[in-house]
Parts: structure tokens; sequence; C-alpha cells
């Protein structure tokens, strides 16, 4: 399924494939599936990096998911949030095999949705 918003920047599509990968979390579908109910859900739109993304993520899922758990100090993967961990399989990924991201992008990208939410979730208390 086609749509006409174009992502101007890979933020915009990290973004994109965050919400893809999290979704597919709770799916059996495939990225293919996955993308065409974005795209007729929400008008998403799913550019070559998202779909990079997404699909590298779940292409290599076991490799990532075995990196992320020899890397864990005291955590087991089960404890973390579905959030965080969706944050760690795409920069795991970009790391690992994506050569023209430097891996402090990749990193930098991960925390920054954290960081941001966890700023405002404090503000709100204030």
């Amino acid at each position: 399924m086609e749509n006409n918003k174009k992502l101007t920047n890979r933020r915009q599509e990290r973004e994109e494939a965050f919400t893809l990968v999290f979704e597919r979390m709770f799916k059996d579908d495939d990225s293919e599936e996955v993308f065409d109910s974005a795209v007729e859900a929400r008008d998403a739109s799913i550019g070559e990096f998202t779909k990079l993304l997404t699909n590298g993520v779940y292409d290599n899922l076991e490799a990532i998911d075995e990196l992320i758990e020899k890397n864990l100090k005291g955590w087991s993967k089960s404890r973390i949030s579905r959030v965080v961990l969706t944050l760690m399989r795409i920069a795991t990924f970009e790391i690992m095999f994506v050569e023209d991201v430097p891996t402090s992008v990749s990193i930098n990208e991960s925390v920054e949705p954290v960081s941001y939410t966890h700023l405002r979730a404090h503000e709100t208390k204030a």
C-alpha cells in the first residue's frame, strides 16, 4: 500500500521504525503486513531507512537480543520495558549492521526519546 507523505530525515524514519518494531512485538505479521497496516491505519510514511531498520531488527533479532542480553549487568531481558527494548534493538542493529551511521549517532538517537519522555514526566509532576 502506498502513501503520499514523505519522511524528510533519518530521525523521522527512526521514529517510524520504532513504532513499527514495537507494533510487531505484539503481532505475528511479517514486516510487509505491518507496513501495510500502518499506512492504512494512520497514513504512516514508510521510507527506505524505516524499512532497513524494521526489517533489519527482525531479520537479525536473535543476534541482536543475544548481544543485548550478554551486556546486561544485573538485569534480564524480561525486566526491560518493551519501549526500552525496542530502542535498544534498533540502536544495536544500527551499530552492528549500518556502516554509514556512526555509533555515537545510533546511541544518541536511542537515548533521546527516553530522556525526553523522562523529562516531560517530571515536568508534569512539578
